[in-house]
Order: structure tokens, then C-alpha cells, then sequence
């Protein structure tokens, strides 16, 4: 949002950067995140994994990125229709 409200890509692109790199750190077998990530090693201190507070924001926020590129889409190519 900030980059957004600013004009300026450089919040979002390490926003990206940041959910990728989480997304990635999945369990090979389960495909889950875990609840608590050490920021130095990027192993993961937590192995649950839920909808519960301390995972809910990481797909929130996931949530809300396809919805602002839906909305980016709608109007691109079907404003025309309304």
C-alpha cells in the first residue's frame, strides 16, 4: 500500500521479496509454513501450523495482494464493459 500511496515500486518489490522467501521455506513434505521463523538462519523455530494467530497475517496479507492485482485486472480489461 505504501507503494502504492507513494508511486513508488521499491516497498512492494521487498514486500514480494520477503513473501517469496517465506513461501519457499515450506515443508518439502506437508507444504506448511511453521509458526516461528529465526530472521538470521531462516529455519523455521516453530513447526506448527494453523490458521491461528502468528500464520493468519502471512495469508492475510497474501489475500489481500491477489485482490489488489484482481482489481488491478478488472480494470485494465473490463472497465470497458461497464
Amino acid at each position: 500500500m505504501l507503494s502504492y500511496l507513494l508511486n513508488n515500486p521499491v516497498y512492494e518489490n521487498v514486500a514480494r521479496k520477503a513473501m517469496d522467501s517465506i513461501f519457499s521455506r515450506r515443508n518439502s513434505e506437508t507444504g506448511l509454513l511453521g509458526n516461528e521463523l529465526n530472521i538470521h538462519t531462516g529455519e523455521w523455530l516453530g513447526l506448527m501450523s494453523g490458521l491461528g494467530a502468528g500464520l493468519d497475517s502471512y495469508f492475510e496479507y497474501m489475500l489481500k495482494v491477489i485482490l489488489k492485482n484482481f482489481q488491478e485486472m478488472f480494470k485494465k480489461y473490463c472497465q470497458k464493459l461497464f
